[in-house]
């Protein structure tokens, strides 16, 4: 019977194998076990049986896996497995998710100012009783959804929490600690703190050390065993205006006169004004016990600041950068597609957040089509299709799109991974640039602005970058791009020639296409050479 490690095979030291033998537990004789720390080898007689102890013993605050194996010596086609997985911990209350080695910090990350900034962990209940946990903090910055909640033994419990300030602040910490109780159900709580009324909500049941009731001592319903203050519960009520309505019909503006219609239940018997809401769920009475009762602390640390930015358009022959104001592709065939790189780097001390899409005319509420001007074209930063545009055969996979017009929308899509079937400008991020949707502080994007005309004529857009949280929080690109056709047209005039004596020469009309042009030559003398023109 060997035991091994999930990945290489090394069973962890805090793992050792013991043995026993028979209903009291007595030890195995030396002549039918032989012993190892993670192997046990056993002779079982016939119709009997032997217990093996797999003890986990850990030293550190660690999550570890293990491999236990049954073989038989002489007969290969029976083995079982069972997978062993196991938490160490050094407190009644542990939390997951949050690095080992520090189980009391928590590193919440960038943040920005005024703005949410959500993580989440895991709360387990390491003890072998029902406890109540609170959180408490000193300060508004952070707060915890929920806050307040029950945990059965050995459970857990997912904790969203939000960090928000207005002030800019690298390498800050929040302290904040849970409160965690034993405490035990009453009698009342089982079903009674989950029955509304649907008329007028009255007789709910709070929380608290309640009399009246007795304690619990069987098996307590898991909905209320397993509540927390973020629960809701749906509710019917009476809209404002018939309330209203009601009172002055009977000749009461009083409060009371209102509660009493409202409380009647005869009176919402088919009637059509009643609307839905959702209300929380309050806690059920419980008692304290004095089983548990720790305060296990935690900080959380993250950094506060406006993320700041530089946005460049690069020469892609070159390498060379220029400031970004405006992107022109000239001379461009139809279908083919030409490729300008826009660069953004963020220069800020926090993650910054960059979408980016196409906006074609009328699409941005309305707003006069944008057209770069011969003046700027010509000014130095104005992107040449001869100079730092490049040319490719590859086809389009963008993978943010330019959004399309239609029905005469002008909302932007802004989705991920839509292109606009027909879009003759698209903007995709390059393979090599980050991937992330915050660019990390002294990163950068790279974001490949491809034209790919489908129709003749001047073509007009904006580049539009959207960095929420920065000041500008938006940057828009004019984008311009003269199409060609790159085709050859022939004007051949009319003929005069009768067909007859042209199908005589060629052969029959059968042997003639119906889309043949025939090219006469002029007749003429010995001292002229016929010729036939086409402008």
């Amino acid at each position: 019977m060997p035991t091994g490690g999930d990945g290489d095979g090394t069973l962890s030291s805090a793992f050792t194998v013991t043995t026993s033998g028979g209903a009291a537990g007595s030890t195995v004789k030396k002549h039918r076990c032989a012993l190892s720390r993670n192997r046990a080898e056993l002779s079982v007689p016939a119709g009997q049986s032997e217990v093996v102890e797999l003890v986990y013993a850990p030293t550190q605050i660690e999550t570890t896996s293990a491999r236990l194996r049954v073989l038989l010596r002489e007969n290969p086609f029976e083995e079982k497995e069972v997978h062993v997985l196991a938490h160490s911990f050094d407190s009644p209350i542990s939390f997951d998710g949050i690095d080992p080695s520090s189980p009391d910090f928590y590193e919440v990350g960038d943040c920005w100012v005024g703005v949410d900034k959500s993580c989440t962990f895991t709360v387990r209940n390491n003890t072998a009783s029902l406890v109540r946990y609170e959180w408490q903090y000193p300060n508004d910055v952070v707060r915890m959804v929920p806050s307040t909640g029950h945990l059965s033994a050995g459970a857990t419990r997912e904790i969203t929490a939000v960090v928000r300030t207005d002030l800019q602040n690298l390498h800050q910490v929040a302290h904040c600690s849970v409160h965690v109780q034993s405490i035990q159900l009453l009698t009342g709580a089982l079903g009674g703190g989950l029955v509304h009324s649907s008329i007028s909500g009255g007789g709910t049941a709070s929380g608290g050390a309640g009399g009246g009731a007795a304690p619990t001592t069987g098996a307590t319903n898991a909905a209320i065993t397993e509540w927390d203050n973020s629960m809701q519960t749906p509710k019917w009520v009476l809209r404002e205006d018939d309330i209203v309505t009601s009172a002055s019909a009977t000749g009461a503006h009083s409060t009371a006169a209102t509660t009493a219609f409202l409380s009647t239940a005869a009176s919402m018997v088919g009637r059509r004004n009643l609307k839905q809401v959702m209300e929380a769920l309050p806690e059920p009475p419980y008692v304290l016990v004095d089983a548990v009762t720790v305060t296990q602390p935690l900080t959380l640390g993250y950094s506060c600041s406006v993320p700041t930015y530089q946005c460049q358009l690069v020469n892609a022959a070159t390498g060379a950068v220029t400031d970004l104001k405006a992107i022109s592709f000239e001379h461009t065939y139809l279908m083919q597609k030409r490729v300008a790189i826009v660069r953004v780097t963020n220069i800020g001390s926090v993650g910054l957040p960059l979408t980016y899409c196409i906006a074609t005319s009328g699409e941005v509420e309305g707003a006069a089509t944008r057209v770069v001007s011969q003046q700027d074209l010509a000014l130095p930063y104005t992107r040449r299709g001869d100079s730092s545009a490049t040319t490719t055969g590859m086809a389009s996979r963008a993978s943010i799109a330019a959004p399309a017009l239609e029905n005469g929308a002008e909302a932007l899509h802004e989705s991920l991974d839509y292109t606009a079937p027909t879009a003759d400008f698209s903007v995709v991020r390059s393979p090599t640039s980050c991937a992330a949707s915050a660019v990390p502080p002294g990163a950068q994007v790279d974001l490949h602005v491809e034209f790919t005309p489908r129709s003749v004529g001047l073509i007009t857009a904006e580049l539009i970058l959207s960095m929420p949280h920065s000041d500008p929080a938006e940057v828009r690109v004019p984008l311009q791009g003269v199409a060609e056709c790159p085709l050859v047209h022939f004007n051949v005039p009319p003929t005069t020639y009768p067909d007859t004596r042209s199908v005589a020469t060629n052969g029959s009309v059968a042997n003639r296409a119906h889309d043949t042009v025939v090219v006469e030559f002029l007749p003429a003398g010995s001292t002229r050479r016929p010729s036939s023109s086409s402008p």
